[in-house]
């Protein structure tokens, strides 16, 4: 509801309203350590790839392909095959999942790299590995990284989720507030950073990317802090089985446009009060994730009578 809506910030934006403008780069910041997380929780609980939980997966995308172009036809966006292909092939806002498939595939080799391994020869790799990724990753902006928009990227979240896991020092041993803290002080460096350099220079000098350290250690603290909370909810588990689904619905070609316009006029309806628009977009979140987390109930349902009825599934 932010930078894909409205496009990141520019000069001449900060010089019109420099404090939405700030605010806009800090929520940016808050929120980006999204996709990291998800990969670092995959690390930390290490993932072990089945046929069956591949086939699952690729049926939830297929359902809701499927079903995000019947929505995007409903009302009346100009839907081209082209862009309904990109799906099935897992191109263009479905970066994430060709990603995130390798991962699921090359988990073997790495979880076997991390059984075989001392503590130092995997402290090593992982230091290795993130100097080399911040130096030509977030600095150099090579190609093969794509500013973490990669599967190299998710190798070296998924070796640092494991190893603050077996190997916990006290770094991982902060009291949560401090996690909380570094989280919110990772995310207001780089974007007081940018708003600098952008106001002054035309140029963001923290580019907003999945490898930027700051991005990096921000995801990390805030993994760590919820390690430390002991909570048992299965209202919780039930709701994050299916929160996948409001990413494969959201960032569909047919429901992108839909998404913007909602949001474009939320922004208009406010009369561009950003805490306002921040307030009405966190309530319009949080309805609409818990309506798409109900729907997808429906494509379990339907899982478990396919992998009854079809026994290669299982």
């Amino acid at each position: 509801s932010n930078y894909l809506v409205f496009g990141s910030v520019i000069a001449e934006e900060i010089e019109q309203d420099s404090f939405r403008s700030f605010g806009r780069m800090l929520f940016e910041q808050l929120c980006i350590v999204g996709v990291n997380v998800f990969v670092l929780i995959s690390g930390y609980f290490g993932i072990r790839p089945t046929k069956k939980k591949f086939f699952n997966l690729m049926f939830q995308i297929i359902f809701w392909s499927v079903l995000s172009t019947a929505v995007g036809l409903l009302f009346g966006v100009d839907v081209s095959i082209k862009s309904v292909a990109k799906t099935f092939w897992l191109g263009g806002y479905y970066w994430f999942i060709p990603a995130y498939i390798a991962l699921f595939a090359f988990s073997p080799v790495l979880n076997k790299f991390i059984e075989h391994s001392t503590k130092k020869e995997f402290l090593v790799v992982v230091l290795s590995f993130f100097a080399i990724e911040f130096f030509y990753g977030w600095l150099g902006k090579m190609a093969s990284y794509n500013l973490g928009y990669s599967f190299a990227s998710f190798i070296g979240l998924y070796l640092l989720g494991r190893y603050v896991n077996l190997y916990p020092g006290k770094i991982c041993k902060f009291d949560r507030r401090i996690d909380t803290l570094l989280y919110f002080v990772l995310s207001i460096i780089p974007a007081i950073v940018a708003f600098v350099t952008i106001m002054k220079m035309e140029k963001d000098f923290a580019t907003l990317s999945y490898t930027s350290p700051f991005v990096v250690c921000a995801a990390l603290f805030l993994l760590l802090y919820f390690t430390k909370l002991n909570i048992t909810s299965q209202s919780i588990n039930w709701i994050a089985a299916s929160v996948f689904s409001i990413y494969l619905f959201h960032q569909h070609p047919s429901i992108v446009p839909l998404f913007k316009s909602v949001f474009l006029k939320l922004n208009c309806v406010v009369n561009e009060s950003l805490l306002l628009y921040i307030l009405c977009s966190i309530v319009i979140a949080v309805a609409g994730g818990f309506i798409i987390v109900c729907v997808d109930k429906i494509r379990v349902w339907m899982w478990k009578i396919l992998v009854k009825r079809i026994p290669i599934l299982s």
